[in-house]
């Protein structure tokens, strides 16, 4: 017959044991959902910094002649300064999802600012196999490599920042003509020639030009 303070004793160990295993697998799910909320965050960090991307291409190629390229603010794409009337490039200023607030990075170039990027230092989850107009984010090794804008040709960014965002232009290729035929001439065809019908000769003097009558 056992004693109560040996059954005391086995209770307890197994009510340790049963904490162990539920903290464990607390532990493990709270893992999941923290993995699965920031692959969330990052989609919507992707979705924001493509609405930064348009709206600052929006602003370079709405500029008036004379007037600077580039957005000196944030505030500037939400309400265009070098027009009387108000005109819009973005209809607001996104939260950054991955840090919670709406202050962002910025990245600089001659007379403004042409993109920004994330002020979080977490290492992202997506390292690849991005869309084409996010290729550049390959590889980043923090959410603060994230940078989104418009790079116009001859442009170099504060820091050689390169910037996501924009889907790059399609290369078309010039169409391939026949060689050794002009542009624009369709090859010639020569026709294949007849058969002849056999020659006639004239009739003589004497014969009758008329097929005689059978008798």
């Amino acid at each position: 017959m056992s004693r109560p303070s040996e059954c005391g004793g086995f209770t307890y160990i197994g009510v340790m044991i049963l904490i162990a295993i539920l903290a464990v697998t607390s532990a493990a799910v709270l893992s999941v959902g923290s993995s699965m909320q920031r692959r969330v965050n990052e989609e919507e960090l992707l979705f924001i910094g493509g609405e930064f991307a348009t709206a600052f291409r929006s602003y370079f190629e709405a500029t008036p002649v004379g007037q600077r390229n580039y957005p000196a603010k944030l505030d500037e794409l939400l309400r265009d300064p070098r027009y009387p009337g108000i005109r819009r490039h973005l209809r607001k200023i996104y939260v950054d999802p991955m840090t919670g607030t709406a202050e962002w990075g910025l990245v600089a170039a001659p007379g403004g600012i042409i993109g920004v990027h994330s002020l979080s230092q977490q290492a992202p989850i997506k390292i690849g196999q991005f869309d084409p107009a996010f290729a550049a984010l390959t590889g980043k090794t923090s959410y603060a490599q994230w940078a989104f804008g418009f790079l116009p040709p001859g442009v170099v960014p504060a820091g050689n920042v390169t910037l996501a965002g924009t889907n790059p232009l399609p290369v078309e290729s010039a169409p391939q003509k026949p060689s050794g035929t002009p542009a624009g001439a369709l090859p010639s065809v020569v026709p294949s020639p007849s058969p002849s019908a056999p020659a006639q000769r004239p009739p003589s003097s004497g014969e009758s030009a008329e097929t005689p009558a059978p008798r």
